[in-house]
This record gives structure tokens, sequence and C-alpha cells, in this order.
């Protein structure tokens, strides 16, 4: 895992979960590039 930057001592959840997720992620709906061999896959099983 990556962090994006340092986590102060005392921080909630959703700081923590915040600064270890990247910004291309936090959003509310995801939609990955076509492309992306990760997200997306031709694949039907």
């Amino acid at each position: 895992m990556t962090v994006t930057g340092p986590i102060p001592a005392r921080t909630g959840l959703l700081e923590t979960l915040l600064a270890s997720v990247r910004a291309e992620f936090r959003v509310e709906v995801y939609h990955p590039d076509p492309h992306d061999p990760v997200f997306v896959t031709t694949d039907a099983r």
C-alpha cells in the first residue's frame, strides 16, 4: 500500500483511509479506463 502523505498521530478512520487512497479513486462512482487491464476484462464467465 502506498500512503500519499504523512498520517498524523491522532486521526479518525476516515482521515486515515483518505490518506491512503490515491486521489483518482476518491470519487462517488469510479469509471475505469476501458483499456485498463486490472479493472476491465473481456472475459465473461
